[in-house]
């Protein structure tokens, strides 16, 4: 079936997926407001870029921490409008009229994890960030590497795996 001939569902968000809303929203908000705190205590000269051990290998303005803040809100909007058309996803399955709402429901909830574990990501590594340009720390530690990586491709994972058991008929 060509995505222009699948059927569009209309969907009303589940409670986990309301919950996964407000905690990407959250974490951007709070993003917003921990910089916007501190601010004025940054140095001029801000880590941009650790290693693979946490370790600042690289330097710029403080102005790159608005990245943090930019970034998490394109991520925002964009898995906002993407949970919206389901239909529109490149699926591991054959998408057809018997399993396309277990499909396109496993498709938003993946958009929502994601989502949420970007944004919150991304809140940690700014605060991470200017800990260190405060020199409350040393580095960020091996953490990004060891804890939300895996948190992001065990969620891509799961849903794959999801998505190509659903892809039979329902179960009776």
């Amino acid at each position: 079936m060509l995505k222009s001939e699948r059927p569009i569902i209309q969907f009303t968000p589940t409670t986990t997926e309301v919950i996964l809303d407000r905690v990407s929203l959250v974490g951007l908000l709070l993003t917003v407001a921990y910089l916007t705190g501190c601010w004025a205590s940054l140095p001029e000269r801000i880590p941009t870029h650790f290693g693979v051990s946490g370790t600042p290998d690289g330097w710029g303005s403080r102005y790159m921490l608005l990245l943090f803040v930019a970034i998490p809100i394109v991520i925002h909007v964009a898995f906002g409008y993407l949970v919206r058309v389901p239909h529109i996803y490149n699926y591991p399955t054959k998408v057809t009229p018997e399993n396309a709402e277990r499909l396109y429901s496993l498709g938003r909830g993946l958009m929502y994890w994601l989502r949420a574990e970007m944004v919150l990501l991304f809140a940690l590594l700014c605060w991470g960030t200017v800990r260190v340009a405060l020199e409350q720390a040393e580095g960020l530690g091996p953490w990004p590497i060891w804890v939300a990586l895996p948190v992001i491709y065990g969620t891509v994972i799961y849903f794959v795996v999801a998505m190509f058991r659903a892809r039979g008929p329902r179960p009776t």
